[in-house]
């Protein structure tokens, strides 16, 4: 019992910073009544089920940010299997944090039952952290399916109508719920390169930030008892609450969302595409210029608390990423559109000061090492690079002010930060893409070098857009733009050069602008964790049936009472 209240604790101090929907105080005290006491769960009630589903979600996404030491102080629960067990060759089995979450998450997911009869809250929140526990597992399509029931669930029940008959603590963990739900199931179908179904914060009945992005708008009452926003009130003089971020959060989905709609969908307008990046790079700077102080990323504090610089820098990642997002299409336009170079430059800018954040943060704070999801925020903004230094165009560079050595050198930070998240599979594969890629880099540049000493022109490999439909591509290093930018980080999961084979800059430019899906990055659930030994595999089975919760956490062993 111990180690689970340490993930609690974890989950806690760390990503529920993120998204602060559980209230910690209400949800521990629920714990203490409902699980941790010694004869809480000797007849449980079926009306029970969903909150401890979500207190396993809870467990799993805790113990899969743990910091690494975070079982040393659990030694005597483990018992024997943490020291040997010499029935298994006499293999030392040391468990991690990382397993004993995906055995949580095992646990959460039978515990939540069939996800078409769930009609609760807790389920709701439940479904919520199974996807967000997907999301760092860097399994985007389990994600994306669970975020997708979380949001179902929460229509379902009815959490985006105002309720007022309800209990005030009822509806503030309702408007908490739904808007986190909100954020997160944008963020997922906008990095798995599909189509979202939310509509904008203003279409729903729960108090919502009003047409501008100023946070103080959002009617917080509902939000948080700590401290009341109202119109007039001026974003700096308000105290510091750690359920601020989620207004900040909507309005910054809400941008999110237009971009995937107005620059990636099937209907935008290719000649509208400059000013469409425009208006949203607009909204995006409006948006962080009326962030409260406490938020602002570009406000040093010494005495702020830690909840408040990771919540500074999780939208620190987001506003970059955002931004990227937007001009990424210009990769794979013409040199001859409208602010071709301008545009292309901010992306790469933006790419830059991505993979410059998450070094240092990787660098100096400890916490950010198990945010495994940046892995993908790395990749991202390190296909970027690649492709500017691939395009091989000057101007780009003059514009953005720096050379193909800074940014082959952003790259060999983001592979330093990949190679250091050697528990996921995942992780290491994206090391190996950017570490081939590199090499055709290298390649490219040495044959550039002889083609222009020959004087040969290199081969132009910007797409030919079809004059009837400017929304098709055609030609070297062709791509479609409609559809999700997220698809051309996607299509570098095909990159693999075959052996004995050395790639061209066309072939592998080609690759970075295609739109083709991340199955490729996808492993089965069992090999999420890297298992470069067999003691990973022989740890998995040890504790897939060793008691290392407490029985009375265990399914099988409850009396059921029909209530």
């Amino acid at each position: 019992m111990l180690l689970e209240m340490e993930y609690i604790n974890i989950y806690f101090n760390n990503l529920h910073y993120i998204s602060p929907f559980l209230d910690s105080g209400v949800f521990k005290e629920r714990c203490e009544r409902e699980i941790w006491a010694f004869s809480a769960l000797k007849r449980l009630r079926r009306n029970q089920m969903h909150f401890l589903a979500l207190y396993n979600a809870v467990l799993a996404v805790g113990a899969l940010t743990a910091p690494t030491d975070a079982l040393e102080s659990s030694r005597s629960e483990l018992g024997a299997p943490w020291e040997e067990n010499h029935s298994l060759h006499s293999q030392k089995v040391v468990p991690s944090s990382i397993r004993l979450s995906k055995l949580y998450f095992q646990r959460a997911r039978r515990l939540i039952g069939d996800v078409f009869e769930i009609c609760s809250l807790e389920g709701a929140q439940a479904l919520l952290l199974l996807s967000i526990w997907c999301h760092h597992a860097l399994r985007p399509h389990a994600s994306y399916m669970y975020s997708g029931m979380a949001v179902r669930t929460a229509f379902a029940i009815g959490i985006t109508s105002t309720n007022r008959s309800q209990p005030e603590e009822s509806q503030v963990a309702s408007a908490r719920t739904w808007w986190c739900i909100y954020c997160h199931e944008i963020k997922i179908t906008c990095s798995s390169g599909r189509e979202s179904s939310m509509s904008a914060p203003s279409k729903y009945r729960f108090p919502t930030p009003l047409s501008d992005v100023s946070v103080p708008n959002i009617l917080v009452k509902v939000l948080t008892r700590a401290q009341v926003f109202s119109s007039t009130t001026n974003s700096s003089s308000c105290e510091p609450s750690q359920t601020s971020i989620i207004p900040a959060q909507v309005s910054l989905s809400a941008i999110h969302r237009s971009a995937s709609r107005n620059i990636y969908s099937s209907e935008a307008n290719y000649e509208q595409l400059p000013q469409s990046a425009r208006q949203l790079d607009e909204e995006l700077t409006v948006w962080k210029a009326t962030l409260p102080r406490w938020l602002n990323p570009d406000v040093v504090s010494y005495k702020e608390p830690e909840w408040v610089g990771k919540q500074k820098l999780a939208l620190q990642i987001g506003f970059h990423h955002i931004r990227a997002f937007i001009y990424r299409p210009f990769l794979s336009l013409p040199s001859t559109t409208v602010d071709f170079d301008h545009s292309v430059s901010i992306c790469l800018l933006e790419a830059r000061a991505t993979t410059k954040i998450l070094h240092s943060a990787f660098t100096h704070r400890h916490y950010v090492r198990s945010w495994w999801y940046n892995a993908t925020h790395i990749l991202y903004a390190s296909t970027i690079l690649l492709q500017v230094i691939l395009l091989d165009s000057p101007s780009i560079l003059l514009t953005a002010g720096c050379g193909k050595a800074d940014l082959i050198e952003d790259v060999n930070r983001s592979l330093e930060i990949l190679r250091s998240m050697d528990q996921m599979v995942v992780a290491i594969r994206y090391a190996d893409l950017l570490r081939d890629i590199l090499e055709v880099v290298g390649q490219s540049h040495i044959n550039h070098q002889s083609f222009r000493t020959e004087g040969l022109p290199a081969r132009d490999v910007s797409p030919n857009i079809n004059k009837e439909n400017p929304m098709e591509c055609q030609g070297a290093g062709a791509a479609e733009i409609r559809g999700n930018v997220s698809r051309s980080l996607q299509a570098t999961a095909q990159f693999q050069p075959p052996q004995n084979c050395i790639l061209s800059r066309d072939d592998v430019l080609a690759n970075l602008v295609n739109h083709n899906p991340l199955g490729h990055f996808e492993t089965r659930s069992d090999e999420m964790m890297f298992g470069a030994s067999e003691g990973w595999n022989v740890a998995g089975n040890v504790f897939s049936d060793f008691n290392f919760a407490g029985e009375n956490n265990d399914a099988s062993l409850w009396d059921w009472e029909h209530n």
